[in-house]
């Protein structure tokens, strides 16, 4: 303040008091006298940042503005500097030239002094509040262990609140991970009393297998999430914001792996990419909650509620979902293989690119669910409801349908071959260009359904319900339709070598341009000669017809390449047609 005041002075045009130079001198000596090594290196390292920001300041000042406040200070300075020179260019006294010189240079080094002071003091503020903040987490982190629920709490948010005031990320992750550990620690009292109670019961579970009850029809016992629980939860699914944490630089995920939440309340958290494998969420309340990318693979969310809930890439393999509420849920792409889904509701959900395979659906409702492009390999979905599902390009290789509901489903291209699906409703199911090879579907019920192009070389339909149905272009490759109702269908273009109609009711069906060679129509029933005479052969494997039946004038051939129906000419040795039956 006096190197200002002094300053002042001069640009005022007042005189300086000759001890000026003195006091000004034995300041600066005061100052620098302690670790002078270190004072002097910051002191420059300092002192040159300083005159790179004035430098930038002053360029940008006579650049941007034509009367800026750097250049009317410049101006005011060279006119005073002027006036020492006196009138008529007349040199003023070494003296005063001096004065002013030594006036700027000090006005210079008090700004560094300066500067470097609040360095410091800023250095020694920054050591004080680290140690004060180490000296709240370690009592926040002992009162944690306290066997009062309230004080548990208050050292929760004295936490929180340390996370929240300290500026570096390794205080933020450490406070994140004592609360992540305090949730996976718990467990209830009962729980921990009774560990060998369980264990026998379980054995004696095991050697009585038949006489158990299923563990949907056992009672409910009541769980309620502790409050000091439900409070880490509170901050780790609704405050995160507020912590200004950056995980992304660390590699970092919240860790709740283990953990026991069953009974809490997590509706409408963002718990994205949370690591809960292994975690018992039993009837948690979870609506709308935000799990993408997290990890629940072997988690326990039995009769959690989940509607609406975002779970696009997470990570499933191998949990326990029975009997929970996925209604319109998203789980896009997530990994839901060998998981168990028995009983669950998945009404509406998305679940396309998702992986199931392996996992079981028995009795699930995914009606009107979305499962376009998913992966159902050998998935079990027996007593399934997969009305007005979406599974267009799926992978149901080997998947177990027996009795499922596919009424009016979308399953346009996609594989099903080796698939069981014994006595399911496909009742005006979309099913063209699908893969039904070796598949079972003996009784099912496929009334009105778009077959055309579908691939059912080798399937069983023995006492399906085919009436109406549109078959056009499908290959039937030595296909078992034996007892068929196939009444008012449409085969047009269709392949039927090597098939079997025995018994099949063919009553108005249709089989215009449709490949007979080598079926076997013994003893079908309601089958006209109009109706042989639609259809074509390739003059060389003659198809076996009822007696008094003779075989089509056209002659055709399949294209394995294109998959369809193609003329030919009559060849030039055609065997006898119809073909004999062979003697019993």
């Amino acid at each position: 303040m006096h190197i200002k005041r002094q300053l002042s002075n001069w640009l005022s045009g007042e005189n300086m008091a000759e001890s000026f130079w003195k006091q000004l001198f034995r300041k600066i000596d005061k100052a620098c006298y302690r670790p002078a090594c270190a004072i002097r290196s910051r002191f420059f390292g300092i002192l040159c940042k300083i005159l790179l920001v004035v430098t930038f300041l002053v360029v940008w000042d006579f650049v941007a503005h034509q009367e800026g406040v750097v250049r009317t200070w410049v101006s005011h300075a060279w006119n005073e500097l002027l006036s020492l020179m006196g009138d008529g260019g007349t040199p003023a006294p070494p003296f005063e030239v001096a004065k002013s010189l030594g006036l700027l240079v000090a006005a210079f080094l008090g700004l560094g002094f300066t500067a470097w002071r609040a360095f410091a003091y800023d250095r020694q503020t920054v050591v004080a509040e680290q140690g004060h903040l180490t000296e709240r987490f370690n009592k926040a982190a002992e009162q944690l262990g306290s066997e009062h629920m309230t004080v548990r709490i208050a050292a929760i948010n004295a936490l929180w609140r340390i996370g929240v005031d300290s500026k570096s990320q390794d205080d933020k992750r450490a406070v994140l991970d004592v609360l992540c550990g305090f949730v996976r620690e718990y467990r209830p009292e009962s729980l921990a009393q009774s560990a060998q109670v369980q264990k026998k019961r379980l054995a004696r579970a095991l050697l009585k297998r038949k006489h158990t009850v299923s563990p949907l029809k056992r009672k409910a016992t009541q769980q309620v999430c502790p409050p000091d629980v439900q409070t880490v939860l509170d901050f780790l699914g609704k405050r995160m914001d507020a912590l200004h944490f950056k995980p992304w630089r660390m590699d970092y995920a919240v860790d709740l792996s283990g953990a026991y939440l069953a009974g809490c309340n997590l509706s409408g958290y963002s718990l994205r990419g949370i690591s809960l494998h292994g975690a018992n969420l039993c009837r948690v309340q979870a609506e709308g909650v935000d799990l993408a990318q997290a990890d629940l693979g072997e988690a326990n969310v039995q009769g959690a509620n989940l509607t609406f809930a975002h779970l696009a890439g997470a990570k499933l393999w191998d949990a326990y979902l029975v009997g929970i509420n996925l209604g319109g849920a998203h789980l896009d792409r997530a990994n839901l293989g060998r998981a168990h889904l028995n009983e669950a509701n998945l009404f509406r959900a998305h679940l396309d690119e998702a992986n199931l395979g392996g996992a079981h659906l028995d009795g699930a409702s995914l009606e009107g669910a979305h499962l376009v492009g998913a992966d159902l390999l050998r998935a079990r979905l027996a007593g399934a409801n997969l009305r007005v599902a979406h599974l267009d390009k799926a992978n149901l290789n080997g998947a177990h349908l027996a009795g499922a509901d596919l009424s009016r489903a979308h399953l346009n291209g996609s594989d099903l071959s080796s698939a069981h699906l014994e006595g399911a409703n496909l009742w005006s199911a979309r099913l063209e260009r699908a893969i039904f090879r070796l598949a079972h579907l003996e009784k099912a019920d496929l009334r009105d359904a778009h077959l055309d192009g579908a691939d059912l070389s080798k399937a069983h339909l023995d006492g399906a319900d085919l009436r109406v149905a549109r078959l056009n272009g499908a290959n039937f490759f030595e296909a078992h339709l034996n007892g068929t109702d196939l009444r008012a269908a449409r085969l047009e273009d269709a392949c039927l070598w090597e098939a079997h109609f025995d018994g099949a009711n063919l009553k108005d069906i249709h089989l215009n341009r449709a490949a007979l060679s080598g079926a076997i129509f013994k003893n079908a029933r309601n089958l006209r000669q109009k109706q042989i005479d639609a259809a074509c052969w390739d003059g060389k494997y003659p198809p076996t017809l009822p007696p008094g039946f003779t075989c089509p004038p056209n002659y055709c051939e399949w294209d394995l390449a294109e998959q369809k129906v193609v003329p030919i000419d009559p060849p030039d040795a055609i065997a006898p047609c119809p073909a004999k039956e062979p003697d019993e």
